[in-house]
């Protein structure tokens, strides 16, 4: 009876030690959750008009385990589910997120823009998550990593056109989804003509207050404005989380060419999810 106990405890020793042997080498089902309802409302300085902006889907989802990309779907959420499933080996997760792109490109620099495109109207995250259980819970928060410049020409000559062309130039060209930290490089961009004296840039976080604008008339002659350090003097913040739209109002007259930044609205979005 005595060996008999002895043989009993060993086989229950056994079978416990490769239960939890098995169960330590089991991957982590990651779920990660998206809210369809979250919503950006931006409202124009001037006038009544409300411009409205949703997260567009498919996101580009990446899940990286210290030296290797675990997971990497560039059409994450393109149906109509809330929430993604995903079995990764278990340990320290780095999570990174954004909006699809449409002019920007995703290279080992980053997310950046080639000199002369707008930049995207990005929304991007990144989350650390602790995946070292048999499940794990992750719901992605975004931040607006762009800002939506509108420019309103006043006091030009009467015509059925602008008489000048307009360009934005910049030192950043995007971003490092890994840290959120900006791409620093040369930036230009051509705005978007909304109306005959009404035009739209959406440009890339900048680091410092070096945001010009050209202005070249009918016969080639360009005129510099240093619009960064009025953006500055107007208490513009380019670290906050999420950027905020700017106007610019550039008036036409004597004895020159004045650009005013005027006041932008503030929304306070709490933490946005997708």
């Amino acid at each position: 009876m005595y060996y008999r106990k002895i043989i009993l405890a060993a086989m229950l020793a056994i079978c416990s030690c490769s239960v939890r042997e098995e169960r330590e080498g089991c991957p982590c089902l990651l779920t990660i959750t998206a809210d369809r309802e979250s919503v950006w409302h931006y409202t124009i300085p001037q006038g009544e008009s409300v411009y409205r902006q949703s997260i567009s889907y498919p996101v580009s989802l990446k899940i990286n385990m210290g030296s290797y990309l675990a997971y990497d779907n560039p059409g994450a959420f393109s149906a109509k589910q809330d929430e993604e499933k995903i079995e990764i080996v278990k340990g320290q997760a780095l999570v990174t997120y954004h909006t699809s792109l449409v002019n920007a490109r995703e290279d080992r620099d980053g997310i950046t823009i080639s000199k002369g495109q707008q930049w995207d109207r990005l929304f991007i995250g990144r989350d650390e998550v602790f995946c070292e259980g048999e499940t794990a819970r992750d719901t992605l928060h975004f931040r607006k990593e762009h800002c939506i410049i509108w420019l309103h020409m006043a006091g030009m000559p009467a015509g059925n056109e602008c008489p000048f062309s307009i360009l934005l130039s910049g030192n950043t060209v995007g971003i490092e989804p890994y840290t959120l930290s900006p791409v620093k490089g040369e930036f230009q961009c051509v705005p978007e003509q909304l109306e005959t004296f009404v035009f739209q840039a959406v440009i890339p976080r900048q680091t410092d207050d070096s945001l010009y604008l050209d202005l070249t008339d009918d016969s080639g002659r360009a005129h510099r404005y240093e619009i960064g350090k009025s953006i500055a003097d107007a208490g513009y913040d380019w670290d906050k989380e999420d950027l905020d739209n700017l106007t610019l109002r550039i008036e036409y007259g004597i004895p020159g060419i004045t650009v005013t930044v005027l006041p932008w609205e503030e929304y306070p979005v709490p933490d946005l999810t997708l």
